[in-house]
C-alpha cells in the first residue's frame, strides 16, 4: 500500500501503545501474540475503509504484479438465500485453515501477502 515513512512510524507507535507490538532490545519488533482478527460481519467505519483500500490495492496489482506472484480468480454461484449463512461459515473455515497452515507468525516467512475473499450478490 502507498504509505509514507512517517505514516509507518505512526502506525508502529500506535501498535506498540495498543500492546499489539513489542520492541525488543535489538530494536526489532515482534507481535505480542501470534494472531489477531476482528469478528466477521461487524459494522465498522474503520474496517470498511480498510476493505476499500484493500480492494483499490488489489486493482493496482492486476497491472503491477506479475501473474506468477499473484492469484486472482472469480467464481459465480447460484445459491439459495437460506444457504448464505452456511456459505459464509465455509469461507470462514477456509480462511482459518489458510492461516493455520501458511501464516508464519514464528517470523520464518519471507514475504507478506494479503489474502482477500469477496462474496458479493450480483442480483
Amino acid at each position: 500500500l502507498d504509505v509514507s515513512h512517517e505514516e509507518s512510524e505512526r502506525a508502529i507507535l500506535t501498535l506498540v501503545r495498543a500492546g499489539l507490538l513489542v520492541e525488543k532490545e535489538n530494536g526489532k519488533f515482534e507481535l505480542s501474540r501470534g494472531y489477531y482478527e476482528t469478528p466477521a460481519d461487524t459494522p465498522s467505519e474503520l474496517i470498511r475503509r480498510f476493505h476499500f483500500e484493500s480492494l483499490d490495492y488489489a486493482k493496482t496489482c492486476l497491472d503491477s504484479v506479475p501473474v506468477e506472484d499473484r492469484y486472482v480468480i472469480s467464481n459465480f454461484l447460484t445459491i439459495k438465500k437460506s444457504d448464505l449463512p452456511r456459505l459464509k461459515e465455509s469461507v470462514e473455515e477456509f480462511r482459518k485453515e489458510i492461516n493455520s497452515v501458511y501464516d508464519r507468525t514464528d517470523l520464518s516467512g519471507e514475504e507478506v501477502y494479503q489474502f482477500n475473499l469477496q462474496l458479493l450478490p450480483l442480483t
